[in-house]
């Protein structure tokens, strides 16, 4: 499971290294998939984007919803080596997509790792907060809470 939030630097070659915490679930030499949304890279372990990838094989081929989905989830999907080092290197066309440049803020979000621009991230903080009793209705609804 991914939780926690990390902050750390890209260096000049796009690299950036994996928090600690994560390590155990990304281990070196392994592949994770990155690919656009919600304004962010999402970052998952090859077994979670498999299952990602039957789900989504499943969805009905006559929902607009479903096709669009598809098209700009998996259209922005690369696969990513773990070097010796833990690091993964972000693509030029993701960190641009998610306006990641030298800060990026890993947030560990269950069953996969978000990637954000620090700054985006907390304008995501901000909007989150302005927004929290109408977020915990719908939680409440869910039956989260």
């Amino acid at each position: 499971m991914f939780r926690g939030r990390y902050e750390h630097t890209i260096d000049e070659k796009g690299r950036v290294n994996i928090p600690t915490r994560f390590k155990k679930e990304i281990p070196k030499g392994s592949v994770v998939i990155l690919t656009f949304f919600d304004r962010c890279i999402y970052c998952y372990p090859l077994e979670q984007w498999k299952k990602i990838e039957d789900k989504a094989g499943n969805l009905p081929i006559t929902s607009q919803a479903a096709r669009r989905f598809k098209r700009i989830f998996f259209s922005a999907a690369i696969d990513v080596q773990v070097d010796s080092h833990r690091r993964i290197l972000i693509p030029p066309l993701l960190r641009n997509d998610a306006g990641i440049e030298k800060e990026v803020v890993f947030i560990g979000n269950l069953d996969h790792v978000e990637l954000w621009a620090k700054e985006r991230w907390y304008e995501e903080i901000k909007e989150l907060r302005k927004n929290e009793e109408k977020i915990m209705e719908e939680l409440s609804k869910l039956g989260i809470f």
